[in-house]
């Protein structure tokens, strides 16, 4: 029978056969050229595949071993290139070669158990054609027939399991016959010949009668075959180095040429091989699978059947394709383990596999026998050569062909091979675990054939694939375990007749070779995943960032020379601070948001430094859970000492905690039951019997040992875990490491590992986890001193505590149920503190709430709040200070009003109520913001948002407007200090226009006070330094600092004004101004704000019209409003000046009313007085227009707000008058502008409407409860009897405004006069000129004089006497008049004098026709302006024309008229018969 290959060897045998020992000659050169590269196998059922790298092993011939044998021939196995093939003689070396069977010995019937070559090759060395022919033709032929016949001579139709392709070599050498004879015929055939065949043909040195082309033309076979069966390759030296006899560079082509042909027919013929086999082992795994059912089936038969062609796909390379047979493979093996544990249950006989396994029996006989020994344990490990999870480690092939193996074997072999293929897959060797490269220099390298030839692999590993054998193992050593310990308990344990205490030692022993199993295999596979990247990544980890363990070094078992523990250190050596000892971190650090949980420390302690390589996060986090598994195994294995590592068992020990149990009943009976538990085990629990794992057994054999050893693999599983980005899982690593260090007294390292631990906890309410966590925490910063981290973790502590007792979950394990001291700890520990500690409310008060109706102080200004909590502690707190912050809602002002408690006072558990109060008030909506309650150094402060707590469960304000935003109302009490924005009596246009700001004190009497005032509008300067105090009808000026107003007392219900200039830089239509006004008096000192608006815009517009005459003026004023508020004019008066006097019209005293399209009119006469002037003093022209008014809108809010104070005294309303009345008034004054006031206008009549329309609801919500019906049936009463307000009653409630407009006499140097006058031509006739004919001549006269009158400024003119040149225009329209002679005519006058020009006009129409234009200018200044190029010389003047809007009557001049009306006129039917002229008629 073949011998089964005990591994695979991942590559292709190819045999060879040569007879003429020539194989050493190509060896280097064959060498160079592997492994074959780019191979692409396409089948039929399967998708292309691609072969990067193809290793092949080339073994001799069963033909020829003998010979080889007396003649050692190289075998191209992967040598390097300097390894010699031949002896110092020159004879060939011998290379050992793999054991191959006999030729004749009969080959096994299961084919995946053959090792059999996929190509043979034939060397040939024939010089010339005469030899050939003579003897190696009929060689040839001899061997491809026996390769024929062996192919064919299998039986049973299984030849394609060992298909396999043939191939000639021949060898040419550079100096044999073959070589002359073939270049020699070459030059025989002539140059163009020479090009010809150098250019057509690829066989540049062979011709048609050379040794090759022979063999070609008989062995080639068909042009269609698969590859070419005869190649010629040129050997790069020969036996005696001799040189080659052409030239060396047509050598060297034609030998690439021929090298090139070799390796493409390799290829070609393997994948043939390949190909045949693979179709042949699908088809007989399909026949196998098909019998499962069948009486007589084997699945040891169809396992070798299918791993034989998932060996096939190793050896080609198709690593992925081998693995995937192997995982199927593992499936079928657990249903059949699965099916025979079926059979055996039900009695049936299930002989599939073995029920034990031999090795581990006598391994646990072993250890049964060395229970007497004295001072002996247990047998000593195992050699770390031997591994356990290796696929040679049994002849486990032998094993499964026999029948003869357990199930448990059979797993670890199929498991073993997966590793051993994924370890290639990650470019790592199987049996060591290291990378190629790295084994290629080794002197013990006993590594395959394919890792010696052509070193061509990555040293870069796929970390992802190293972590999938992680991840695999830990499945695996799961379930093997499993199945060790029913075929322990099988063979071993149960067996009949033993005594208890003998049962209990097997299953003492059998648990121990189960662990030390698991942990040599965990072991194995940390050791054969630890990449070279992995190593690097662990050293490059920061020193100060990881969890802290430190000052311990006793009692831990270390390695002499590494100072690590004996498991640690059979791993490589890591750089990290986790698995060395580090220095400590200072005492200056401080716990991470242990009281702020947006930002927890553990996203920037337990997160990787930096980005991880590609399959690194997975990678860690697997080898972290075998870290896990391990830990496991060991912790069970404690258990039988009574050793655990638990917060029951570490904190019990503490002398620091004896209180912490105080009150927690432990029962009794539990107790007993572990003492029983611990004596019951005696001797024969705890042993050491079975424990091959050196470092397991001296983890048992003392505690401290055990806790060494726990701590370091929690340690790496911890750094393993955070550099995966586990936070979660790090931080319980970190936890149990706290716990070990809190356990030997090492506070400061529990104390900085619990401070990385307690956040992550804390975001998922893992409240039980929490609180052991923080009182350990607590206890540890107490050992260490460290106050003000000791009083943030203990009022953690308390938060989760109360949170216990109010979700009722408090249980016997929780140990702090009981506890009572920790607030008079925290208290007095706070004390210490420099700066106080701020902590949130939520863990320590429930059911925050704050009553949304102020409460008025009843002697003085200011409000309270009444705040409501529940105060979760159990133990009394005192509290000195209680603050409440609240804004403002309105977003144009930023304001905020602190209210505080008076006086100290006690928390007990339950409902609380405090009163805070403040003497701040800024009526305005209110939320509330931040909550503080202060105790010691402590402050409890809590900030809400939208009046809700950050917890959203908290809060019971009500929102007067809208459910998301509860607000806070302000208003001040009805005798509280009153602050008006009005606007300033009079308005001079001229002058800086003032605001006056009006004080009432009320019911205050008020010592001294300041009020400060800002301008809240863009553009708006406040003059403050120019203000005026007006009390008592005295202007007063006291100035303080830069906007600030002083004054001083001011007694109560009394009043005053304060006036301010401002200045406006841009056009706006309203302004604002911060008024904040402080004062004192008895009761304290007092503040009140508030932001008043004025609207600016001028309520009237005043248009004027001038018409000048000789010695008087007309100016025509147009008053109009400027809003579409109409105004009530109370007076309007022009004001005459020295110079000039006015005329005014007579004035009605009830004033009238100027509607939006109804302006009024008033029409002023001025003259100038006749006075003589001096030259040195220029005319008084600018008069004053003085416009008194009221407003309509303001009539209406002021006759409201005197009906709303006449009831204020009766019940309720006096006491909210301040917070009813400005809303009423902001309510009206809404209803005002979205309506037309022209009907109140000339009505003097306003309807308020119905109390509905205002909404009140909604201001009445600040109200009291108890207060806020009668105050609404009040209201209701009073709309009820103002439903209409009388406007003007008794000259009207609104102030009496004044407007002073400065009127300048407008400049006029010269006014004419113009008039035409008609003359009579014929004194007899009785036509006037009213009323002329059309055509008719009329002779007027236009006299024009001018005069300077008007001339205010008199001495631009340097010539007054002088005359003046002058034009005058006649304009009229053609149709309309005819006018004769000249149009324009230039005269010369002197003032006053009157000069007269002829103007004949002929109508043209009849009608009324206006009298024809007449403009008069000034020539000679024109002129002069004209040259000068200066407008202002220009002489300005207005004609006064007399005729202005006079007419003509002009009518047709005729008497009589004949017209005919035919139809058969040529006009149409109607046509003028005779006329006769009226002149014709009265001549006649």
């Amino acid at each position: 029978m073949e011998q089964a290959a005990s591994s695979s060897s991942g590559s292709v045998k190819v045999e060879f056969n040569d007879p003429f020992g020539i194989s050493h000659l190509i060896s280097d050169d064959f060498q160079a050229r592997l492994p074959l590269r780019n191979l692409h196998w396409n089948s039929a059922s399967r998708p292309l595949r691609s072969i990067d790298s193809l290793y092949i092993e080339l073994i001799p011939s069963p033909a020829n071993e003998s010979d080889l044998r007396s003649r050692p021939l190289s075998a191209i196995n992967g040598s390097s290139a300097g390894e010699g093939l031949q002896t110092a003689n020159g004879e060939p070396s011998r290379t050992e070669a793999r054991p191959i069977s006999q030729p004749k010995e009969r080959r096994h019937q299961i084919p995946g158990l053959r090792q059999t070559p996929y190509l043979k090759v034939f060397f040939l060395r024939c010089d010339d054609v005469d030899t050939y022919r003579a003897s190696s033709r009929k060689l040839l032929r001899d061997w491809i027939k026996e390769q024929t016949l062996s192919a064919q001579g299998t039986s049973g139709g299984q030849e394609y399991h060992d298909a396999s392709e043939w191939l000639i070599v021949h060898v040419v050498i550079p100096d044999a016959r073959a070589v002359s004879s073939a270049d020699r015929a070459s030059q025989a055939k002539g140059e163009a010949q020479d090009d010809q065949i150098k250019s057509s043909s690829p066989w540049q040195l062979r011709s048609a009668a050379t040794v090759f082309e022979k063999m070609r033309s008989d062995f080639n076979g068909p042009s269609k075959a698969i590859a070419d069966r005869v190649v010629q390759v040129y050997a790069s030296k020969g036996p005696n180095d001799a040189a080659p006899v052409i030239s060396p560079e047509e050598y060297r082509k034609a030998s690439s040429r021929g090298w090139d042909e070799l390796l493409v027919s390799i290829k070609a013929l393997i994948l043939a091989s390949f190909d045949l086999r693979v179709k042949q082992y699908e088809e007989d795994i399909r026949e196998k699978g098909y019998q499962r059912n069948v009486p007589g089936w084997n699945f040891c038969t169809y396992f070798v059947l299918k791993e034989g062609l998932a060996r096939g796909f190793e050896n080609v390379g198709l690593v992925e394709d081998a693995l995937m047979g192997y995982d199927e493979l593992s499936l079928e093996l657990e249903a059949a383990i699965i099916d025979q544990k079926v059979q055996a249950s039900t009695g049936q006989p299930a002989g599939l596999f073995q029920e034990t396994t031999q090795d581990l029996l006598v391994q646990a006989e072993k250890a049964l026998e060395m229970k007497d020994s004295p001072g002996v344990s247990g047998p000593e490990a195992a050699s770390p050569q031997q591994l356990i999870i290796d696929s040679d480690r049994k002849p486990y092939r032998e094993l499964i062909l026999a029948n003869n193996i357990s199930a448990f074997d059979f797993q670890c072999y199929a498991f073993s091979r997966k590793v051993a293929l994924l370890l290639r897959l990650a470019s790592r060797s199987p049996s060591t675990g290291h990378s190629p490269v790295s084994q290629v220099n080794s002197p013990t390298n006993q590594s395959t054939p394919q890792l010696r030839q052509g070193m061509d692999v990555k040293d870069q590993e796929d970390l992802a694939i190293l972590a999938d054998i992680c991840h695999r193992s830990i499945a695996f050593i799961t379930a093997a375990g499993s199945v060790m310990r029913e075929d322990l308990a099988l063979s071993f344990v149960d067996r009949p007749g033993l005594e208890e205490s003998t049962q209990q030692l097997r299953l003492a022993i059998a648990e121990n070779i189960i662990s030390s199993w698991t942990l040599t295999a965990a072991q194995e596979i940390l050791h054969k995943t630890n990449a070279p990247l992995l190593q690097a990544q662990l050293a490059s980890q920061p020193k100060d960032r990881p969890l802290i363990e430190s000052h311990h070094s006793q009692g831990s078992v270390t390695s002499p020379v590494t100072g690590r523990s004996p498991f640690m250190a059979r791993f490589p050596a890591r750089h990290s601070s986790l698995l060395g000892r580090m220095s400590p971190i200072t005492p200056s650090v401080r716990p991470e948001s242990l009281a702020s949980p947006e930002a927890p420390p553990s996203s920037k302690s337990l997160a990787p430094p930096r980005p991880l390589p590609t399959g690194m996060q997975d990678l860690v986090a697997q080898r972290a859970e075998l870290y896990l598994v391990a830990r496991q195994v060991l912790t069970h294995a404690a258990l039988r000492y009574g050793w655990t590592i638990s917060w029951d068992t570490l904190l019990s020990s503490q002398d620091a905690l004896p209180e912490v149990f105080e009150d927690v009943s432990l029962d009794s009976k539990v107790t007993a039951t572990k003492d029983e538990r611990q004596d019951g085990q005696g001797e024969q629990c705890q042993t050491l019997l079975g424990i091959e794992n050196k470092s397991f057994r001296a983890a048992l054999d003392q505690e401290e040992t055990f806790h060494s050893l726990y701590e370091d693999w929690t340690t790496a599983a911890s750094l393993l875990f955070r550099i995966a980005s586990r936070i979660k899982a790090a931080a319980a690593m970190c936890a149990d490491i706290a716990l070990i260090r809190f356990h030997h007294k090492d506070y400061f390292a529990a104390a900085e590992n619990l401070r990385l631990v307690i956040p992550v906890y804390a975001q998922d309410d893992w409240n039980s986890l929490e609180v052991a966590l923080l009182d350990l925490y607590v206890q540890s910063l107490k050992k260490l001193d460290r106050t003000d981290e000791r009083v943030r973790a203990s009022l953690d502590l308390l938060s989760k505590l109360a949170r216990d007792d109010e979700g009722s979950q408090l249980s016997l394990s929780n140990p702090f149920a009981g506890k009572k001291t920790y607030f008079q700890d925290l208290l007095s520990a706070s004390k210490e503190l420099d700066e106080p500690i701020q902590v949130p409310m939520d863990g320590f008060f429930r059911d925050i709430s704050v009553r949304p109706q102020i409460l008025h102080f009843q002697e003085k200004d200011g409000f309270r709040l009444l705040l409501q909590f529940r105060y979760l502690i159990r133990e009394r707190m005192i509290v000195e200070e209680v603050k409440v912050k609240i804004v403002s809602t309105d977003e144009r002002q930023a304001r905020d009003i602190w209210l505080t408690s008076e006086g100290s006072r006690e928390m007990i558990m339950g409902p609380n109520e405090v009163y805070v109060g403040s003497h701040v008030l800024m009526p305005s909506w209110y939320r509330v913001e931040i909550i503080i309650i202060t105790s010691a150094q402590v402050k409890f402060s809590q900030i809400l948002s939208t009046g809700l707590s950050s917890d959203g469960v908290i809060s019971s304000l009500s929102d007067l407007s809208s459910i998301q935003q509860p607000r806070i109302l302000l208003w001040p009490r009805a005798r509280a200090l009153e602050l008006r924005l009005l606007p300033h009596d009079v308005i001079h246009l001229e002058e800086s226009r003032s605001i006056v700001i009006q004080v009432a004190s009320a019911g205050n009497s008020i010592e001294a006070g300041e009020l400060r005032v800002k301008s809240g509008t863009a553009g708006m300067r406040l003059l403050v330094a120019d203000a005026e105090i007006i009390h008592q009808g005295e202007i007063i000026r006291k100035m303080g600092r830069t906007g600030v107003v002083p004054f001083g007392k001011l007694a109560a219900d009394s009043m005053l004004k304060i006036r301010i200039p401002y200045r406006l830089e841009l056009e706006v239509k309203e302004i604002s101004v911060k008024a904040e006004i402080s004062y004192s008096t008895g009761f304290g000192a007092f503040q009140f704000a508030s932001n008043l608006s004025l609207s600016v815009l001028l309520p009237l517009g005043v248009n004027v019209q001038d018409i000048f005459k000789q010695d008087s003026l007309f100016s025509k004023f147009s008053i109009s409003t400027a809003a579409s508020v109409p105004l009530r004019l109370v007076r309007c008066s022009l004001i005459g000046t020295e110079d000039f006097e006015v005329s005014s019209p007579p004035w009605d005293a009830a004033g009238l009313t100027i509607f939006v399209k109804q302006p009024v009119s008033v029409l002023y006469k001025i003259k100038r007085k006749d006075r003589e002037h001096k030259t040195s003093r220029g005319l008084q022209t600018r008069l004053l227009m003085h416009v008194d008014f009221q407003c309509l809108d303001e009539e209406i809010l002021a006759s409201c707000e005197k009906a709303f104070d006449q009831v204020v005294g009766n019940g309720h309303i006096l006491e909210y008058s301040r917070l009813l009345k400005p809303f009423l008034l902001s309510s009206l004054r809404s209803k005002m502008y979205s309506q037309s006031l022209d009907d109140p206008g000339m009505l003097h009549e306003f309807d308020i409407g119905p109390p509905e329309d205002l909404k009140l609801d909604s201001v009445l919500r600040a109200v009291s409860e108890e207060h806020r019906k009668p105050l609404s049936q009040e209201l209701k009463t009073w709309y009820q009897e103002h439903k209409t307000m009388t406007l003007f009653e008794s000259g009207g409630s609104a102030h009496v405004r004044r407007i002073t407009i400065p009127v300048d006499i407008p400049q006029m140097q010269v006014v004419f006069t113009a008039r035409l006058v008609f003359s009579r031509q014929d004194p007899q006739s009785s036509i006037t000129p009213d009323a002329v004919n059309i055509g008719q001549p009329l002779h007027a006269q236009l006299i024009i004089s001018y005069s300077r009158t008007w001339d205010t400024r008199a001495s631009l003119l340097q010539h007054k006497t002088d005359s003046l040149e002058c034009s005058y225009d006649v304009e009229a329209n053609n149709d309309t008049w005819m006018i004769g002679g000249q149009k324009r005519v230039y005269f010369t006058a002197r003032e006053n004098d009157m000069l007269k020009f002829p103007v004949l006009l002929i109508p043209q129409r009849s009608g009324r026709l206006l009298y024809p234009a007449v403009d008069i200018r000034v020539v000679n200044e024109e002129k002069r302006a004209e040259h000068s190029n200066k407008s202002s010389a220009l002489t300005t003047s207005e004609t006064n024309y007399q005729n202005q809007g006079e007419t003509f009557l002009v009518v047709p001049n005729l008497r009589s008229t004949t017209v005919s009306l035919h139809p058969d006129g040529l006009a149409g039917g109607a046509w003028l018969v005779e006329s006769s002229r009226r002149q014709d008629v009265a001549h006649g």
